[in-house]
């Protein structure tokens, strides 16, 4: 019986909710990655397995200290999410992604920052694996704003794979919104409109990000990525998400954002710059898939909207219904 199962057990202060759906190879890292965790009060892990994987209940049976809530149903990460904010009493809510390893400290980084007056908090992404060009171009096109040389301050978003929330904002905000790949960032957004400093970054909070180590799934993923952007029009300007239907558009979506994480490595990381440059045969590639992504998902978004109608418009790939299962609490038995 583990600690979230006996009711004379000190309730948590803070609680760590990973989404796993088809990462049981990966998530076992994550797991001892939050057992190592040097915070001195009580931290409930809950693993949300979203799709019922044997797999990644044996891999949970393996960490004590690891309460596993499994989905009746696949669920996109962000409904995912909120299933494991709804599994657990813990105030503060700290969201880590599966294929992600979290440094010691982490949940101190987050406690601290929370108690200290943010409504959000989250922290640098780095590479878990930085000798991988392909692995390091995919974290670097997502994740270029969140280097760990970045300071201490206000943020206008944050990913969720490095992400803690105070749960009753989390609650008067509805949590992640459903069925949808940019959840984090409208989410987040919605945080950091509700005043300054509410949404911060604190560089001692450090996780380190797998990345897609093939090319076919760098790519994909990108597209995936690009087109999240233009569906939601997320950080987008208002003339920016009314042109980024346009495929004439595109050469120019796709040298700007390369620019621009240019300019953020310059920033904060300029003896980066060396790698950057080294990269380019990957990044170049990436943001123009990305750009392809973004006409797609605009496109998509003003057809929905009746405004541009478009033969190849294709529906998207969300969960069917947005209402989120309840938690079904689960205690693996062990193999």
């Amino acid at each position: 019986m583990n600690g979230a199962d006996r009711p004379e057990a000190q309730a948590p202060a803070i609680a760590a909710i990973v989404p796993c759906r088809g990462h049981a190879g990966e998530v076992d890292a994550c797991l001892a990655s939050l057992e190592r965790q040097s915070f001195g009060g009580v931290c409930e892990i809950v693993l949300v397995d979203s799709a019922a994987d044997p797999d990644v209940a044996r891999v949970a049976a393996r960490h004590p200290r690891v309460r596993l809530v499994r989905s009746e149903v696949p669920l996109a990460p962000g409904l995912a999410r909120n299933l494991g904010a709804a599994a657990t009493s813990a105030p503060l809510l700290a969201f880590l992604d599966a294929d992600c390893v979290a440094e010691v400290g982490w949940i101190e980084a987050a406690h601290e920052a929370l108690l200290g007056g943010a409504e959000g908090v989250g922290g640098p992404v780095g590479d878990l694996h930085p000798w991988h060009p392909v692995a390091v171009a995919d974290n670097m096109l997502q994740f270029c704003d969140f280097s760990d040389r970045r300071p201490p301050g206000p943020l206008a978003y944050m990913p969720s794979c490095n992400l803690a929330v105070r749960r009753d904002v989390f609650e008067a905000l509805g949590g992640f919104p459903g069925g949808m790949t940019n959840e984090d960032v409208l989410l987040t957004r919605q945080i950091a409109k509700r005043g300054p400093e509410r949404l911060r970054f604190a560089p001692t909070m450090r996780v380190r990000h797998q990345g897609r180590r093939s090319l076919a799934a760098f790519w994909r993923h990108q597209r995936e990525f690009g087109r999240a952007r233009g569906e939601y029009a997320a950080l987008n300007s208002p003339l920016d998400a009314r042109l980024s239907r346009f495929y004439v558009w595109l050469p120019y979506r796709a040298l700007k954002r390369l620019a621009y994480i240019a300019t953020r490595t310059a920033q904060w990381a300029p003896k980066m710059l060396v790698r950057f440059l080294l990269l380019l045969p990957l990044l170049v590639p990436g943001v123009v898939v990305w750009a392809f992504g973004v006409v797609e998902g605009s496109r998509r978004r003003l057809d929905a909207r009746g405004r541009c109608p478009s033969p190849t418009a294709r529906p998207h790939r969300g969960a069917a219904d947005p209402a989120e299962p309840k938690p079904r609490a689960h205690r693996p038995s062990r193999p």
